[in-house]
């Protein structure tokens, strides 16, 4: 029960998911995208850096469990298709061992990620569905209860860069909130960015990984949007989809009068 979302920005990944973690009766929050990393001195990123986001949903006993043990044997000098191969096998088998034994007398057992990679100045976003372990080259992928409706959502908002991006993940995972049960509490966003190209007196330019290659969106700035979207946003959609209203009506009704004409027709 709950809303994850990966969307792939022009510089970037973006990952954000709702913290609600329901049981039969009771709702508590709870942490839904674990990261790891390569660790960076005073002086920036790390020589070779490499990161992981992970975000899960469905029984969260299987979610925890399996994130550990991929964030386990994750290493930085592995390339993007190393952990390809690694994650996939690590789905398979996780899977395999521990859902299908249950899925017989426990049939809504289930768990699935989405999870944004960096390695070797690389990125990609994954999605897990069962045993299979897969690449997005869609703009977007979400999982759980509410993935439907965000990615229905998200259709309706332009993508670019991942500061703008984060806005809009914020925006769809709030929207998703409000409307489907199961989702809630408060939300957490992560972002990977792509690696930047630097000036190189030898070779003329080189990749390198952006200063700030992964980071995590303050909750309190997120509780900002959150505010902005039910106080100014909503009104401001109300106002134009009654001005859109009174557009069409002039424009359907060759008896109006110039009068009642909209200004902006």
């Amino acid at each position: 029960m709950t809303i994850c979302i990966g969307i792939l920005a022009s510089d970037g990944i973006v990952i954000a998911a709702d913290a609600q973690e329901t049981d039969t009766y009771f709702k508590r929050s709870t942490q839904k995208i674990m990261t790891w990393h390569t660790s960076g001195n005073a002086d920036g990123p790390p020589r070779n850096p490499a990161a992981c986001v992970v975000a899960g949903a469905g029984d969260g006993q299987f979610v925890d469990a399996f994130t550990s043990e991929l964030i386990d044997g994750l290493r930085a000098e592995m390339t993007i298709s190393d952990f390809e191969s690694y994650s996939s096998k690590k789905v398979q088998d996780f899977y395999r061992a521990h859902v299908q034994p249950l899925l017989k007398v426990e049939p809504n057992c289930d768990f699935s990620v989405v999870v944004g990679a960096y390695f070797q100045n690389m990125t990609r976003l994954y999605k897990s569905y069962r045993t299979s372990f897969q690449r997005v080259h869609a703009l977007a992928a979400a999982i759980g209860i509410g993935q439907q409706y965000a990615l229905q959502t998200l259709e309706e908002y332009p993508y670019s860069d991942v500061r703008h991006v984060e806005i809009t993940a914020a925006a769809v995972i709030s929207s998703t909130k409000d409307c489907i049960e199961g989702c809630g509490k408060y939300t957490d966003i992560v972002s990977i960015r792509n690696p930047i190209v630097v000036p190189d007196k030898d070779h003329g330019s080189r990749l390198e990984a952006h200063p700030n290659f992964l980071t995590l969106v303050p909750s309190k700035k997120i509780a900002l949007w959150e505010k902005s979207f039910s106080e100014t946003w909503r009104q401001k959609q109300s106002k134009l989809y009654a001005e859109l209203i009174e557009e069409e009506l002039w424009l359907s009704d060759p008896q109006t009068s110039e009068d009642e004409k909209p200004s902006d027709v």
